[in-house]
């Protein structure tokens, strides 16, 4: 006579995928459960290196930061933004830099500084404005000192003519000799 044939109810088909749901979310056998800021190295946790940070649990590899964010120290969970009057241009930064001289970061997350525009300057690094020209003074874009300010005999209006050759001459009074000039 042969066996009686036993079928699982609803509730054991229940049970069934429910335990392979949890199997298909939890660490790998051999993996550990890292916290927050850490990675499995197989049975161990390693700290996230200074770039880079780790915002789950069980993570087995560690997010590089964003450009215009860092983090300096190893085991980190987030990144954080770079100041306003610095940037970080790559991916994975671990500190940010200054502004150089003639260029600004104007808010915070910058991946780049910009440089002063026409008529001002900045002569000290890491700063996120820049200082306007005197009244009657005149600079090139990206100007790194005061010094760069040049008289405008004009209205402390930068003015700038381009001739057919391309040629582009900044204020009236230097159009006036270079047209005198031509005529």
């Amino acid at each position: 006579m042969a066996a009686p044939r036993r079928h699982a109810g609803p509730g054991v088909a229940a049970l069934l995928r429910a335990t392979v749901a949890l199997l298909a979310t939890s660490p790998q056998l051999g993996q550990a459960t890292c916290p927050l800021g850490m990675f499995g190295t197989g049975d161990d946790c390693a700290p996230c290196p200074a770039g880079t940070f780790s915002g789950q649990e069980s993570a087995t590899v560690c997010e590089r930061c964003a450009t215009g964010r860092f983090s300096a120290g190893t085991g980190a969970t987030l990144c954080l933004w770079c100041a306003a009057g610095s940037f970080a241009s790559t991916n994975g930064s671990s500190a940010c830099d200054s502004c150089p001289l003639g260029r600004v970061a104007h808010t915070a997350g910058a991946s780049s500084c910009a440089p002063c525009p026409i008529g001002h300057y900045q002569d000290a690094e890491g700063q996120d404005t820049c200082a306007r020209c005197p009244r009657g003074r005149v600079s090139s874009l990206g100007a790194e000192s005061a010094d760069e300010c040049i008289l405008d005999e004009v209205s402390g209006v930068q003015r700038v003519q381009v001739w057919p050759s391309g040629v582009a001459i900044s204020s009236i009074t230097a159009v006036m000799k270079v047209a005198s000039w031509w005529a």
